[in-house]
């Protein structure tokens, strides 16, 4: 049985952070979020763009690392551009693994919800308004015949059945 790349895709606070600690253990999947190469890259005195590519280069070393060792991983990063969404595939690819696309299909108004709840100042929820509203500019959901739906609310096993089935 290959191994394989879950790619978790979305808004920030989304989900995918939860629903990666949800299925790591029944996926026998290690989790990469992208977040955890920003206190490795920072303080630094790279553009915004160079930084982001700095950490994407580190989480991407370390999840071909995974891959070629025989491990499943659960690559949690927003992957708002398809683009982004291919090289991994192609990466996946390259290590004679599978790859598959899980999208967190949370509105804005969810988000929102979500944001306030861990956002006690109203400068706070202002930068945080302002981040989501880039990324919807920026979002291109996956198709859903390639990719599996997961909308707020959805039934865990329900999740994990589809994702089961998916990889017979």
């Amino acid at each position: 049985m290959k191994t394989k790349l879950y790619i978790l895709c979305g808004l920030s606070f989304a989900g995918k952070s939860t629903l990666a600690k949800k299925l790591a253990e029944p996926l026998n999947a290690t989790i990469i979020e992208c977040d955890q190469y920003i206190s490795v890259v920072r303080p630094n005195s790279l553009s915004k763009l160079d930084e982001w590519r700095a950490i994407q280069n580190l989480a991407r070393a370390k999840v071909k690392e995974l891959l070629e060792s025989g491990k499943n991983v659960l690559y949690d990063d927003l992957m708002v551009d398809p683009g982004n969404r291919a090289e991994l595939a192609r990466l996946a690819q390259d290590c004679e693994a599978e790859a598959f696309t899980i999208y967190l299909n949370t509105s804005a108004e969810i988000v929102r919800q979500r944001q306030q709840q861990k956002s006690p100042t109203h400068e706070q929820q202002d930068i945080w308004d302002e981040h989501t509203r880039l990324l919807l500019s920026q979002l291109v959901p996956p198709l859903k015949e390639e990719s599996l739906y997961v909308e707020p609310g959805y039934e865990f096993n329900e999740v994990l059945d589809a994702l089961t089935q998916r990889f017979r």
